[in-house]
């Protein structure tokens, strides 16, 4: 492996070239979940559990930043 070095433009380039790999990679993933029904309840489910489409607002400090933490999941 290639010592990480921000100043050497082939190491850069070849990071660059690894994270729009892994950036395409992802995004198949997300096309292939969201082409189907039960993709679609999957995913739905997941950000259901995380609380995403409820207020996150508590007056207790600790269980507003519990509640946030299972929004930052989702």
């Amino acid at each position: 492996m290639i010592e990480p070095n921000a100043a050497d433009r082939k190491w850069v380039r070849e990071q660059e070239k690894r994270a729009k790999l892994a950036d395409a990679r992802k995004q198949s993933v997300i096309v292939a979940l969201m082409s189907t029904a039960d993709g679609r309840a999957y995913i739905w489910d997941k950000l259901e559990a995380a609380h995403i489409f409820h207020a996150s607002f508590s007056t207790d400090p600790l269980r507003m930043a519990f509640n946030e933490g299972e929004r930052n999941q989702g």
